[in-house]
């Protein structure tokens, strides 16, 4: 069972080494309870993402693509919907090929204006409205599931293992001068 908590952006630097701590006890899924409708809040879904990428040894651009759809599904959420708070879920499932799955859920329903919006066409020199657009290109599925009480919107990536461990075995401690 995930167990949410409430995640800060003081916590951010705090995450880093915990999830660490975690990841080193097999720890393969976590989630945070973040404000929705706050300004700080896709930053704080971003650095709680990042944090648990890097404890899982996660590679670079792998890690880049996640947390950017970690963020574009937070951002709607706040945007988009009346939620006191989200829910933001990061999985890592499987051993040779592992997939690994962010999860935004909101409290739901969506503004009374969204639906206005949704009808118009997609002005290609707009300043937003891309966000579902780039998460369908960086992942390899995504979905949505509506409950009563609002909205999970998923994204799973591909992760070979042999690639994540690569990635990091080779690359060199800089405080110590020691390899990983």
């Amino acid at each position: 069972m995930i167990r949410p908590r409430v995640v800060t952006v003081a916590d951010v630097t705090h995450d880093l080494l915990a999830a660490r701590a975690a990841a080193r006890r097999g720890r393969r899924r976590a989630c945070a309870v973040l404000p929705g409708g706050c300004a700080t809040t896709p930053g704080c879904a971003r650095g709680f993402v990042r944090s648990w990428l890097a404890a899982w040894q996660i590679p670079p651009d792998q890690a880049h693509d996640t947390v950017l759809i970690a963020s574009e599904l937070a951002t709607n959420a706040c945007v988009h919907t009346d939620s006191s708070q989200i829910i933001v879920a990061v999985q890592l499932t499987g051993r040779e090929l592992r997939r690994l799955t962010v999860r935004v859920i909101d409290q739901g329903p969506a503004r009374p204006d969204w639906a206005d919006r949704q009808t118009d066409q997609t002005d290609a020199f707009a300043l937003s409205g891309r966000g579902l657009f780039l998460v369908g290109e960086l992942a390899d599925r995504w979905g949505t599931v509506r409950r009563l009480a609002g909205t999970s919107v998923w994204a799973q990536l591909a992760v070979p293992a042999a690639t994540a461990s690569s990635a990091y075995e080779q690359s060199a401690d800089t405080t110590s001068g020691r390899r990983r």
